[in-house]
């Protein structure tokens, strides 16, 4: 913390690099997050968490390490068709969760 406070200040406006274009270190800051966001991600982290043990890996497999079908399939030893239906039912079943019918 001391070395931090020791670094000089940086202006927002100075050019992100060299050949930056007119781009400043204030166009490389990340976009502002929706205020609700947080409360999506927990009310997900909850829907996934109450899945089967192999409902939930396909998709944490599929959303969030970024495999393919194909992939997942070999992993869990069944055929990618077999994962393409599970995967279709699982998010029909959160869907259903998330907007129940009115």
């Amino acid at each position: 913390m001391s070395l931090e406070a020791v670094r000089p200040v940086t202006s927002l406006n100075e050019p992100l690099h060299e050949d930056a274009d007119g781009e400043t270190r204030f166009d490389a800051l990340p976009a502002p997050v929706k205020d609700d966001a947080w409360t999506d991600r927990i009310l997900l982290k909850e829907l996934i968490g109450e899945l089967k043990p192999r409902d939930r890996t396909i998709i944490v497999l599929r959303y969030f390490s970024d495999c393919t079908q194909t992939q997942v399939a070999q992993k869990l030893g069944i055929s990618q068709v077999q994962v393409s239906r599970l995967e279709s039912r699982i998010l029909r079943q959160l869907r259903q969760r998330l907007l129940p019918a009115e």
